[in-house]
């Protein structure tokens, strides 16, 4: 008899043979693979995910990586929809695996990665773009930027800078794979949070999470070739939203094999990010 239960540490072992079926932008290692399923944060809550069992046999699995977090003054939990993947005999039970969650409209359901028959069920239950566009700023782009700015590496240097969630945010990732830093003037600011990935065999930066978007997009041209020469990279990635209507010289529209998706109510694409998911737990 098929039963769906929620994921333990202990269920690892049985289903990573499961994970390593899945499409992959990138090799992941099995001890990253295993971070699925412990808490990687503080704000993190539980269940990890869940599994499609039969006769004692994982024969499914999707992990969830499940935060609450404060933004813009309130409190809410961010669910994000990852590494879903059914054994082929068992494909006709892979939606019933959604049952336990996705008829909760309380919080916030995200999917960066979906393969295209995921994209085509998510959309069924009322998910949307979370973003169109990629741009690259390469290393050679330059704009001026606004006057007086600094940039700024050493964020444990500037703790008494940042607002508490900005220093939750720093605690909680930098343990991680990320890069960090800070354009500042007095005590007007912009972090940056970033991963390092490799785009046809070079490295570029990958902007997650920028805490004023205004500021960040007025600013970042003037600093693109200081943190590409600091870094050792070859330009940034960033969402459009992240840009506005700043036009910097040099960008270049990268198009994406999938769309980002999400479902929220409270949030809307604009007070998202890239934080608290796979893009840090896998490593992407």
């Amino acid at each position: 008899m098929l039963k769906i239960l929620t994921v333990t540490s202990n269920d690892f072992d049985k289903v990573y043979s499961l994970l390593t079926r899945i499409p992959s932008p990138i090799a992941i290692s099995q001890e990253t693979w295993r971070r699925l399923f412990s808490r990687q944060w503080d704000g993190q809550v539980e269940p990890l995910g869940y599994v499609l069992i039969n006769e004692g046999e994982i024969v499914g699995y999707i992990g969830l990586i499940t935060v609450h977090r404060r933004i813009g003054g309130q409190v809410h939990e961010i669910m994000d929809l990852t590494s879903w993947t059914v054994d082929k005999k068992y494909s006709g039970y892979a939606i019933k695996m959604l049952s336990s969650f996705i008829h909760d409209h309380s919080r916030t359901l995200r999917c960066f990665t979906p393969a295209k028959s995921v994209d085509l069920i998510f959309r069924r239950f009322g998910f949307q773009e979370l973003t169109a566009n990629l741009h690259v700023i390469p290393f050679w782009s330059f704009n001026l930027g606004l006057k007086d700015f600094q940039i700024t590496f050493d964020i444990q240097g500037h703790q008494a800078l940042l607002t508490k969630e900005d220093w939750q945010i720093y605690h909680d990732h930098h343990k991680l794979s990320s890069e960090h830093f800070i354009f500042k003037n007095g005590q007007s600011y912009c972090y940056v949070v970033a991963k390092r990935v490799w785009k046809k065999k070079l490295p570029f930066l990958h902007i997650h999470y920028v805490s004023d978007k205004k500021l960040f997009a007025q600013t970042i041209g003037k600093f693109t070739v200081k943190i590409c020469v600091f870094l050792k990279i070859f330009g940034l990635i960033v969402f459009e939203n992240y840009l506005g209507q700043e036009k910097i010289k040099g960008i270049i529209k990268l198009n994406m094999s999938s769309k980002p998706l999400y479902r929220g109510f409270d949030l809307k694409p604009e007070n998202m990010d890239s934080l608290y998911s796979e893009y840090f737990v896998l490593n992407f």
